[in-house]
């Protein structure tokens, strides 16, 4: 079962995550801008110490190339309205992903290639909407178990393309709980969320162990 190809009319243009770093209280902004048609053209992200803007270009209404004012040029190419290949030049260093989908249409197995060679091999396992249940990364040596709620995705309100919804895996609800065991020990994040009337969230807030590690709060227009 394959997520509907819809540009929202409701879109996410702000997103703000709180958080403490060494002991201070840090913010980083993500401002999100839209076409005409409502398709997502930038993203400026602001930190503490940087800047950065990434541009969206589009060609028959599918995203094909990525800039980045601080990390590069990434291309991406299709099949049957699905990404099944990018290419990322970043100074020196050229990467290329080869994207693989299971009978339902989301991505399954993501490929890195570094200068030609094969670098890495992700694996994912998904739920009939979309979601990612399981991931598989052995490059960092990193097992994830995710869960969710029922309610509609905040990503689902950028406006992204259906090719480009199912490579960044966006499905159709939220994280609740993420379990990730590495080599040296499992680090388990339960999200909890406040909804606005459109059951969309407007905040989120991060827990480990008990303790508030970091807010996230949506603005839409």
């Amino acid at each position: 079962m394959e997520n509907e190809t819809q540009i929202p009319d409701l879109k996410l243009s702000k997103m703000t995550n709180t958080y403490t770093n060494q002991g201070q209280e840090s913010m980083n902004t993500m401002i999100y801008r839209y076409d005409i048609q409502n398709r997502l053209v930038e993203v400026e992200s602001t930190t503490p110490n940087l800047v950065t803007t990434a541009i969206y270009h589009y060609k028959n209404d599918q995203i094909v190339l990525l800039e980045s004012s601080h990390g590069g040029i990434r291309n991406y190419m299709y099949e049957n309205g699905r990404v099944i290949e990018s290419n990322w030049i970043r100074e020196t260093i050229t990467l290329k992903y080869v994207y693989e989908y299971d009978n339902f249409g989301y991505l399954s197995k993501k490929t890195e290639y570094i200068d030609g060679d094969v670098n890495c091999v992700l694996e994912f396992n998904n739920d009939i909407s979309g979601n990612t249940i399981l991931s598989i990364d052995p490059c960092n040596e990193i097992t994830s178990t995710l869960e969710y709620d029922t309610k509609p995705n905040v990503y689902l309100r950028i406006g992204l393309t259906n090719g480009f919804k199912k490579i960044n895996r966006i499905g159709l609800n939220n994280y609740t709980r993420t379990t990730k065991e590495y080599t040296t020990g499992t680090i388990i994040t339960d999200f909890v969320y406040t909804y606005n009337s459109d059951n969309y969230p407007s905040q989120t807030k991060l827990y480990q162990e008990g303790n508030l590690v970091s807010t996230y709060d949506f603005f839409y227009e």
